[in-house]
């Protein structure tokens, strides 16, 4: 699965550089691609949660460089990560970050604490899930105009770049049970790839979808459901049709 998924996005990057020509690196983050922990494949159940964007994830420049000698190069570029302990750090200091939320529903799911003070039994489950952003390349004002870069050299970096803000690759190849996205703003054909899709709303900037057999739940930014829903109360609902879900689907192979 590991191996299909990095081929199917070196030919992406493969194809980026050619359509890219000639650019300005000055000030890009990196294109983001889909981070896969090392344990997902054998996880019991397989989730894959997706925010907004990143923060300046690594240099654009150093992501050519590297695609300059390979595009698997320029995958592993884009790709690597700190340690998952680090992801803890990415929190914030009121509870209300994507990761806040990622964390406890994971906590709430397997009835397992995760914190810095659980190392050991944390470990396995902070590489168990796929985390990646509806945006390869984050929006001009996140850092690309404070770095320095020009708005018309984002653009065109940004316009070549839409090959990679899919979701399609994610299921089809690594087939997650749950994804999860916060990006209330995203347009719908990021995950339905144009095809058309009913939806369920389960309440208050809650959606339910099923794509390539994968029960999606599209919510709201974390900010927004702290305060107006709480985490608790979005990870009760989400997990409460899940279960019924896949009791529905037991039943009903059990009646074949």
């Amino acid at each position: 699965m590991y191996n299909e998924f990095k081929l199917k996005y070196c030919e992406l990057i493969d194809k980026f550089s050619v359509d890219l020509g000639e650019f300005n690196p000055t000030g890009m983050p990196a294109i983001h691609i889909p981070i896969i922990g090392k344990n997902y494949d054998t996880s019991l159940i397989k989730m894959a949660f997706y925010r907004k964007e990143t923060y300046y994830w690594y240099s654009f420049k150093g992501f050519m460089e590297a695609s300059k000698i390979s595009s698997e190069k320029a995958f592993e570029y884009s790709t690597k990560s700190t340690t998952p302990f680090d992801y803890l750090k990415w929190t914030n200091n009121f509870g209300t970050s994507f990761w806040d939320y990622f964390f406890k529903f994971l906590s709430v799911f397997y009835k397992q604490k995760i914190s810095l003070h659980y190392e050991k039994e944390a470990g396995y489950l902070l590489e168990s899930f796929i985390w990646g952003e509806t945006n390869s390349i984050e929006r001009y004002t996140t850092t690309a105009k404070y770095e320095g870069s020009k708005y018309e050299d984002w653009e065109h970096i940004k316009n070549c770049s839409k090959i990679f803000d899919t979701a399609k690759y994610t299921l089809e190849i690594c087939k997650p049970d749950i994804m999860i996205i916060m990006d209330w703003e995203a347009d719908e054909r990021w995950l339905t790839s144009g095809v058309k899709v009913d939806h369920v709303e389960l309440y208050d900037h809650h959606l339910y979808y099923n794509v390539s057999n994968t029960d999606v739940y599209w919510l709201a930014h974390p900010r927004y459901l702290a305060p107006n829903i709480g985490f608790d109360k979005s990870i009760e609902i989400i997990l409460n049709d899940f279960e019924i879900r896949k009791n529905n689907k037991i039943t009903a192979h059990n009646k074949r």
